[in-house]
């Protein structure tokens, strides 16, 4: 063991160096658990990006559009099959199916916007954590393989 006396004060050099030793191996074998734990963290934050991901690409409004799409071409068919006018009963469907149709695109289309409106936030804050994640894997790797 050796003594160093420098500026009033006394260090224990052994003691110095098995202690910086302890710290080395401690801060490794805390890197390594803490890679496990991040990498579990990783993949539940891409879940959760492709989740919302996939949120923001659907909407009910498209699934509403279509099923009162279908149940107005069913009172218009209705309509028209009472009729003895044919030409009346094809012009009603007609008029029907071109209305329609547009009203289901925009319907789908406003509520991709709307998805896509509300989820941007968590969105672009589940990106930046996920990159965060990466970070401190990152970091753990150096702390670990050093």
């Amino acid at each position: 063991m050796l003594v160093e006396r420098r500026g009033g004060t006394v260090s224990l050099k052994a003691v110095e160096e098995a202690i910086e030793k302890v710290q080395i191996s401690t801060d490794k074998t805390a890197a390594e658990l803490a890679l496990v734990r991040l990498k579990q963290e990783l993949i539940a934050k891409e879940r959760e990006i492709s989740s919302l991901a996939l949120q923001s690409g659907r909407t009910t409004w498209g699934c509403f559009g279509t099923i009162g799409f279908a149940i107005t071409l069913s009172f218009v068919g209705a309509i028209a099959d009472s009729t003895r006018d044919t030409s009346l009963s094809a012009w009603l469907l007609a008029i029907t199916v071109a209305a329609g149709g547009p009203l289901l695109f925009w319907l789908h289309h406003q509520g991709k916007k709307q998805s896509a409106k509300r989820l941007a936030g968590p969105l672009a804050t589940a990106k930046i954590e996920l990159e965060e994640l990466k970070r401190q894997i990152e970091k753990s790797r150096e702390v670990a393989n050093s």
